[in-house]
């Protein structure tokens, strides 16, 4: 049933306009990619705006 659902919605992308389907296509990458763990840097901001300071 999957097979077919997704097979009917490439066929169904295929038939509206290009600038559309890549707007589409953007806005559900950034989808994913904002679903993905954030792990923050090991060197935190403060301590760069503290050697900053030092110097």
């Amino acid at each position: 049933m999957v097979e077919a659902t997704l097979l009917l919605a490439f066929v169904m992308g295929l038939l509206v306009p290009f600038q559309f389907a890549m707007e589409r296509l953007r806005g559900l990458g950034r989808h994913f990619v904002a679903k993905l763990p954030y792990k923050p840097p090991v060197k935190s901001v403060a301590s760069d705006a503290e050697e900053t300071d030092e110097k």
